[in-house]
């Protein structure tokens, strides 16, 4: 009597019965949330609940996101954007869930279920609005030696997760909240933040200083009344808040800039300088670097500050030259022109072509050069040398090419040349984009920039006014006609076109069509296996620049013999997971691929299972790449028996021989997952 009171009871419930005019009320769909917020790479289950007059049948039952008037909705599994990571798991005949693995950025979308019947079909609104978000840990300035430690998200996670926290890759048990307060410590330290149960997941690292590098910019010696510029960098997250120079042995507190620079050198100037990067999570000081001040008779020095000149024809122009004498007197000194046949190169001032034209500074610093009344002719690479009583004659490094136009192409003389026209790097790498720079030798650079946003009619901004940017970018300025950009920490977001723009005083060019960077991370994809081995391959969305060298790991150990952007493996039992990274960028890894794990087997029933019942047992797992098979087993005296390769195992019309234990197996391409097995009751039936 008590089970055909409860299915009376349940017969009452889901009969609608409603008029003909009434009929559109019995459609209907329930989700069981409207908004979802899932981390990427972890995997979301959307419910839904649907229905439809008693008197018509279901035919079909599908997710979809792409809605457009007039045209028929896709049904998401066959979305190539969704290939192998959904799949549904039909519970009832009411009852259609949306399982997606390895959620994506891409994947925040809003999903609908839609289900057909013989007379018709019916699409549920609004649907269910997913948003997917990584995890990153922001950092409060000290108080009291304590600072907090927030792991944010841009969407609020769905079911209230624990969070989980790591200091120096060990688990911090005293924080479990979105935010970990944590004491002042000596030396180098990391944070991480996790979500329970999807320990894998981990935010990118934010840590104190390290690798701290103090260098001399100089291109040669270091001579008396030169100048000099010390330079610190530091690998930080957050970025280095402030640099501190000081020089050993008195350890002097010089300048609490990134760069120290020091005019007009003098001997006492020699000795050892370190520098020490500071971030809100600490410091770390460098190696000491020598600098050496020779006295102004140790060499000849000659500079030529410009690489690249242009002239108007008609115009006059100057070869900017310093020549700092060495312990030998120079004897002679002349420009020639560099000629493509061999010969001794000519004095240009006893050259006829050019003896009217050219004069020479006799100051004995000073090996300026100017040229009157240039032509077209007067193109080419111009160069300068000198004698002295010790030795024969010395040239430059490099000369100083010239290129004269006429008045109306004028416009020619202004150019942007970069290193290249595409980058590609690393999500929180970093990444120096180059360019040098012409135009007519008359004018003066005022003021010089890079930047990204270019409108019509409006100024565009420096980055490094751009919010976007700040604590990012710095400018090298190397010469007067070069000028290079480093971006630290890279985003997603900073995938964009950068430009360079200079001013003179007679006007400003723009270098077209600028440098395109691309941010990529990295991903592993697993293949099939093929006599025992499989190929695992390191991807990004772009080629990465420079051509870098690969490195693996298997089980968080480093796999030596692969050092490629793919990696051949043998099968191994047991758990077994592989992670990508790049050499020189240790802490940048790819999100692992496993298998299978966490397998669970469940019996889908909301009481007791009475004989005559169906009952519907659903196994799961979490692996990367996704599950590809399910195998269901009973277990047995003799030997258990495979029952299906479904993710659901159905039984109807269940009798009391059912009962008994059961259990799942997941597999993907690197192995596969037991679960602990589930007990199915069935229970006679009392009618």
């Amino acid at each position: 009597m008590v089970v055909g009171s409860r299915k009376l009871l349940l017969l009452i419930l889901l009969l609608n019965i409603t008029g003909p005019s009434g009929e559109k009320s019995c459609w209907g769909v329930t989700y069981s949330t409207q908004n979802i917020c899932s981390l990427i790479g972890s995997s979301v289950d959307i419910h839904s609940y649907f229905t439809f007059p008693d008197h018509y049948k279901v035919t079909k039952v599908f997710w979809f996101i792409k809605k457009q008037a007039g045209v028929e909705p896709v049904d998401v599994r066959d979305d190539e954007e969704y290939q192998g990571r959904v799949q549904y798991t039909q519970i009832s005949q009411n009852t259609c869930s949306l399982r997606i693995t390895n959620l994506r950025e891409r994947d925040a979308q809003t999903y609908r279920i839609r289900f057909n019947t013989v007379w018709g079909y019916f699409t549920s609104e609004p649907g269910v609005s997913l948003s997917v978000t990584d995890l990153k840990v922001t950092v409060s300035a000290w108080r009291e030696k304590y600072m907090t430690l927030s792991c944010i998200t841009t969407c609020t996670l769905s079911n209230n997760p624990t969070y989980i926290w790591y200091k120096n890759r060990r688990r911090v048990s005293e924080c479990e909240s979105a935010s970990c307060s944590v004491a002042a410590v000596g030396g180098a330290v990391s944070y991480s933040c996790a979500v329970e149960g999807l320990y894998s997941l981990l935010s990118p690292p934010v840590y104190s200083p390290k690798n701290t590098r103090a260098v001399v910019l100089s291109s040669g010696d270091t001579v008396e009344g030169d100048s000099v510029t010390l330079s610190c960098s530091s690998d930080a997250n957050p970025p280095v808040l402030t640099y501190s120079w000081f020089k050993a042995a008195a350890d002097t507190l010089l300048t609490t800039d990134q760069n120290y620079s020091i005019s007009n050198l003098r001997s006492q100037h020699s000795g050892l300088y370190y520098c020490t990067a500071h971030n809100q999570l600490g410091q770390h000081t460098s190696a000491p670097t020598r600098l050496d001040v020779k006295g102004v008779q140790a060499r000849h020095i000659v500079t030529l500050s410009s690489q690249s000149l242009c002239a108007v024809t008609g115009s006059t122009v100057k070869f900017p030259c310093t020549l700092r004498p060495g312990h030998s007197s120079v004897t002679q000194r002349q420009w020639y022109r560099v000629q493509s046949s061999e010969g001794e190169p000519r004095d240009m001032s006893k050259d006829p072509q050019y003896s009217q034209r050219v004069s020479l500074s006799t100051a004995r610093s000073d090996c300026e050069m100017t040229v009157r009344n240039v032509s077209a002719s007067d193109s080419g690479l111009y160069n300068f040398r000198f004698k002295t009583q010790s030795s024969n004659w010395i040239s430059a490094s490099s000369g100083v090419h010239l290129t004269v136009t006429g008045p109306s192409a004028e416009k020619s003389c202004w150019n942007v040349i970069y290193s290249t026209q595409n980058i590609c790097s690393l999500i929180g790498s970093s990444v120096d984009i180059h360019s040098y720079f012409t135009f007519p030798d008359h004018y003066k650079v005022t003021k010089v920039f890079w930047f990204i946003k270019d409108q019509a009619g409006v100024e565009v901004v420096d980055v490094r006014e751009d919010e976007e940017f700040q604590g990012q970018v710095q400018y090298t300025q190397i010469s007067q006609n070069t000028c290079s950009l480093r971006i630290t920490n890279l985003r997603e977001k900073d995938a964009q076109t950068y430009r360079f723009r200079f001013y003179t005083d007679g006007g400003n060019y723009t270098g077209e069509p600028g440098v395109s960077l691309s941010v990529t991370d990295l991903k592993v994809t697993v293949s099939d296996w093929s006599d025992q081995y499989m190929t695992l391959s390191c991807n990004t969305t772009c080629t990465l620049s420079n051509n870098p060298t690969y490195i693996w790991y298997k089980n968080r150990r480093r796999v030596s013999e692969c050092e490629s952007a793919s990696c051949s493996v043998a099968a191994v039992g047991g758990a077994v997971s592989y992670i990508c990274a790049v050499e020189g960028l240790y802490s940048l890894l790819s999100p692992p691929v496993y298998s299978p794990k966490n397998t669970r087997a469940v019996v889908l029933s909301s009481g007791d299972t009475v004989e005559g019942d169906s009952v519907t047992l659903s196994c799961s797992s979490d692996a990367n790449p996704p599950v590809h098979t399910y195998s269901w087993f009973k277990q047995r005296a003799a030997a258990d028996t495979l029952l299906t390769t479904g993710q659901n195992y159905s039984i109807s019309n269940i009798s009391s021989q059912h009962s008994g234990l059961y259990y799942c197996t997941a597999h993907n391409q690197l192995g596969q997952h037991n679960s602990t097995p589930t007990r199915l009751d069935v229970l006679a039936n009392s009618m």
